[in-house]
């Protein structure tokens, strides 16, 4: 009998660097609303001395679903 495989989702969120904070709360409540299953990524995540560009590349091309977040300048 084979073996039945999960495939794990792939969520690719893209950020200011100003709103890092708010990217990684927002990924730890996609977790609690039921995607545990589901792989976040976020660049801060990539290891020090990797090259990102291929990494985000990497990452966004193996992604099922993207978040990009957006925000207005606050006055």
């Amino acid at each position: 009998m084979e073996a039945i495989t999960k495939e794990r989702r792939m969520i690719f969120m893209s950020h200011k660097s100003t709103d890092r904070d708010l990217a990684i709360r927002f990924k730890d409540e996609l977790v609690s609303l039921g995607f545990k299953d589901a792989e976040v990524f976020l660049a801060e995540e990539i290891p020090p001395g990797e090259e990102w560009s291929r990494e985000i590349l990497e990452a966004l091309v193996s992604s099922h679903y993207s978040v990009i977040a957006v925000y207005g300048s606050q006055s």
